[in-house]
């Protein structure tokens, strides 16, 4: 069983660098992700004989979990606003320009951008700290703290930030044993920001 979860963190490890150092443009990148993120680890799981539901990928305590997305989302509109306003972030966000554009636009970018985070939640809120919180009681700083990382080349701000929210969707999870509350949290999220961006650049 040991050896098991160690072959799990190795496979994460290895997901992760290989995540990094693909380069693609945006819907590859998001057909990537999947990829890496959700079909590699879902095998994995499967032939090794675990159930998905052991890395939160279930309803869970559902009731709680909705409440913890409600709360976390509202808290974090100020910040938010505040971000959105900052030309770093205004510069980067929407990933994919075109948004800008038209509805539709807007409507394909964000349903590609919800496949994106669902394959982040399943990879690192999902099996690498679902995996680690087998090990030790720090599963929830460490999968924060490499989780923040992968942001770096991104707004400056959006590492330490990601750190934090790193911190806040992986308790969210761990008390709920499910990821959906981190997945709803940062889509809503995702969606609010995207917004805020838009309407906030074309008022300029």
């Amino acid at each position: 069983m040991k050896n098991k979860r160690l072959l799990s963190l190795l496979l994460a490890l290895t997901i992760v660098l290989a995540s990094r150092l693909t380069a693609a443009a945006f819907f590859q990148m998001a057909l990537t992700e999947f990829t890496l993120l959700v079909a590699v680890p879902a095998a994995y799981i499967k032939l090794s004989g675990g159930k998905l539901g052991e890395y939160g990928i279930s309803f869970g305590e559902l009731k709680r979990g909705l409440k913890y997305a409600a709360a976390i989302f509202i808290l974090a509109l100020p910040l938010m606003a505040y971000g959105s306003q900052l030309s770093s972030f205004r510069g980067y966000y929407p990933i994919w320009k075109p948004a800008y554009q038209n509805p539709v636009n807007f409507i394909v970018y964000e349903l590609t951008v919800a496949l994106m985070l669902f394959s982040t939640e399943f990879f690192y809120r999902g099996f690498l700290l679902f995996t680690l919180n087998r090990e030790t009681r720090l599963a929830n700083v460490i999968h924060a703290l490499v989780y923040a990382l992968v942001h770096v080349g991104k707004p400056l701000l959006e590492v330490p930030y990601s750190f934090m929210a790193g911190l806040v969707f992986g308790e969210a999870d761990l008390k709920c044993k499910s990821i959906l509350p981190s997945f709803l949290m940062h889509f809503a999220g995702n969606l609010a920001f995207d917004l805020m961006i838009i309407y906030g650049t074309q008022a300029l």
